[in-house]
């Protein structure tokens, strides 16, 4: 593990100890989530401003709906919430055989 040395003035460091104790981590804790954070954001920040940029080169947008029927998902959860649906009513045991073919 590297040891980074970091000057920071005594207020600010006060700040940093008062917050890192509230949390209940100690300052290097702190600094280093903090670190690895911001690292993670401007990691997103290029991912979306690459993906806005791909998108004005052809700047075509699909409903849900569109989606959903494309990947033929509408099928699928139609036939998930009848099973699932089916199955609780089932659980309450007030569906019979008869009914619950008709729901299969």
């Amino acid at each position: 593990m590297a040891l980074i040395t970091v000057n920071i003035k005594d207020e600010a460091l006060k700040h940093l100890e008062d917050y890192a104790e509230r949390k209940d981590i100690s300052v290097s804790e702190f600094i280093r989530r903090a670190v690895l954070e911001k690292l993670e954001d401007e990691e997103d920040i290029q991912a979306a401003d690459a993906a806005y940029a791909e998108y004005l080169k052809n700047p075509v947008t699909y409903s849900l709906e569109e989606i959903k029927a494309e990947l033929g998902l509408n099928e699928i959860v139609q036939s998930e919430n009848i099973a699932c649906c089916s199955q609780e009513i089932e659980e309450d045991g007030l569906l019979s055989s008869g009914a619950h073919s008709k729901l299969a």
